[in-house]
């Protein structure tokens, strides 16, 4: 019971343990941090809203074939992709696709030399020209040639445009049907920073009023939200321990600005939650 009155103490939740949230789908979470550096950008609180939401996102391919991705840097920001694919399987794979995955300004510049080494000993290669099956915005697909057990294949190519070197990997149709699937992640819907003077730890931003209104419009919409909001203090200070209790007074002043009467009850629930694993009622 001690440790429970000392975290309603810390921030100000003094409330009946049975009272209701008006907010059904509001998780807060409150957080306050000093640092040693000085200045008006470190007296502020940050309020945080993310939704968590199951989105279309690219998944990893399975690599059915060790793949070793040599990049060579051309002029004009260009680069030489040289890539080799082994069969080490022990069986012979067909209808193999190489995935490039690029970014959407990315440019294939040239026809793919293929080299399909057959044996080493002796050397026997075979030398062909491949041409992608399909290039949109975010990725390349080559269908490759059959390749035997012990067999490989050297692919060189060019590609313009890119920040940084693509995820090369070797795939089939399977694994293309797998690419897009749902996923669900946090989204940061929005992000809020508030300033404070120098000891002070009230605002007048009118930014309050619009953190309330997105947030009455989630709640509206049925969506969960996680709501972070994180009090900071300066170093400019000969009391640290007093400079913590700012940085707290910060974000809790800010929380109560955005819910009002509802703040202690979204910390009575935040807290019931990270003791047992289930918010309350």
């Amino acid at each position: 019971m001690r440790r429970f009155i000392i975290k309603k103490l810390v921030w100000g939740a003094f409330m009946p343990v049975f009272a209701l949230c008006e907010f059904n789908n509001i998780e807060l979470n409150m957080d306050a941090k000093t640092t040693s550096k000085e200045g008006s950008i470190y007296r502020r609180t940050d309020v945080y809203i993310t939704v968590p939401m199951k989105i279309k996102s690219g998944s990893h391919y399975k690599s059915l074939l060790p793949t070793r991705v040599n990049v060579v840097e051309l002029e004009d920001g260009a680069r030489r992709y040289i890539i080799s694919i082994v069969n080490n399987t022990g069986k012979s794979q067909d209808s193999l696709i190489l995935v490039h995955e690029k970014e959407k300004e990315a440019l294939f510049m040239e026809d793919i030399v293929a080299r399909r080494v057959i044996s080493y000993s002796p050397y026997i290669s075979e030398q062909l020209v491949l041409v992608p099956t399909e290039i949109n915005r975010d990725k390349i697909l080559i269908r490759l040639p059959d390749i035997n057990p012990g067999e490989e294949l050297v692919l060189s190519y060019v590609m313009k445009g890119e920040e940084e070197p693509s995820k090369v990997i070797v795939t089939n149709e399977e694994g293309i049907k797998r690419f897009i699937e749902e996923k669900e992640t946090e989204v940061l819907v929005a992000k809020y920073s508030f300033l404070f003077g120098y000891a002070s730890t009230k605002t007048n931003s009118p930014n309050v009023e619009n953190i309330r209104e997105v947030v009455e419009g989630l709640e509206r919409l049925g969506l969960q939200a996680n709501i972070k909001i994180v009090g900071m203090a300066d170093g400019k200070t000969t009391n640290p321990e007093k400079n913590k209790l700012i940085a707290k007074k910060r974000a809790e002043n800010i929380a109560k600005s955005i819910f009002g009467t509802q703040y202690a009850c979204l910390i009575e629930r935040s807290y019931v939650k990270s003791r047992t694993g289930t918010p309350s009622d």
